[in-house]
C-alpha cells in the first residue's frame, strides 16, 4: 500500500512538471510571437506619412459613437477634444442617454445645435429618440447629437449604430481622450487590405 502511494505521488509530481513545462513553452512562444509582431509593426509604420492617408479620397468613413449620461460638468470640453481628431471622413455621434442634468442644453449652446429631420437607417429596436441635432456652424459639421430616453449604455450604442453612416464604428465613452491621429492609425490597415469589407456592429447586448 505504501509503495502504491509512492507511485501515485511520483506520477502527480511528473504531471505537475509536465504541465509547468508546457505552460512555460506556450507562454514563451506567445511572447516571442508578440515581440515579432511589435517589431514588424514598428518597422512598417516608422516612415508612414499619415497626411497621405488623411488626404486619400478612398479612405474609409468612421463613425465614432459616444454615449453620455449626466456629463454636464465636462461634456463641452470632452466633445471639443473629439472634434479635434485629425481625420476628414469622420462623424462624431454623441448619444445623450436621457441625462437628468444640463448636458443637452450645454451642448446646444456651445455647438450651436438645432434639431433637424434625420433619416435613421438602422433597424435595431431601442428606446425612443427625442430628437437629432446638428450644428449651424460648419466648424462642427462632423458632430451629430442624439437625444434619447434613458436605456443604458448598450441601448445608447444601438441608437448610435442606427444613426451612423460610416463603414466602421468606434465605440468609446464620451470622456475618453484619444490621440489626434488615432483614427488615422485605425484607417491604415483597412486601406492596405485587398478585400474591402465593412465592419459594423449589429447589436449591443444590454446583458453584457
Amino acid at each position: 500500500m505504501l509503495e502504491f502511494s509512492h507511485i501515485i505521488y511520483e506520477v502527480v509530481i511528473w504531471l505537475f512538471l509536465l504541465y509547468g513545462t508546457a505552460v512555460v513553452i506556450i507562454y514563451g512562444w506567445v511572447g516571442i510571437y508578440a515581440l515579432g509582431a511589435v517589431i514588424r509593426y514598428k518597422k512598417e509604420n516608422t516612415f508612414t506619412d499619415y497626411s497621405i492617408i488623411a488626404a486619400n479620397p478612398n479612405s474609409p468613413t468612421f463613425s465614432l459613437l459616444a454615449p453620455a449620461y449626466n456629463e454636464g460638468m465636462t461634456i463641452v470640453e470632452n466633445v471639443r477634444s473629439l472634434l479635434s481628431l485629425y481625420y476628414h471622413n469622420l462623424e462624431i455621434i454623441i448619444i445623450n442617454d436621457g441625462s437628468k442634468d444640463d448636458s443637452m442644453q450645454k451642448l446646444i449652446e456651445a455647438y450651436e445645435l438645432e434639431r433637424v429631420s434625420f433619416f435613421v437607417q438602422g433597424t435595431i429596436e431601442t428606446n425612443r429618440i427625442k430628437g437629432i441635432y446638428k450644428s449651424k456652424n460648419q466648424a462642427f459639421k462632423k458632430l451629430i447629437v442624439v437625444d434619447k430616453e434613458n436605456g443604458g449604455k448598450a441601448d445608447a450604442l444601438n441608437v448610435g449604430i442606427n444613426v451612423s453612416s460610416g463603414n466602421y464604428l468606434v465605440c468609446i465613452d464620451v470622456d475618453c481622450i484619444l490621440e489626434q491621429d488615432a483614427i488615422l492609425k485605425l484607417a491604415k490597415p483597412f486601406l492596405e487590405q485587398t478585400d474591402k469589407k465593412n465592419y459594423r456592429l449589429r447589436r449591443c447586448d444590454p446583458s453584457r
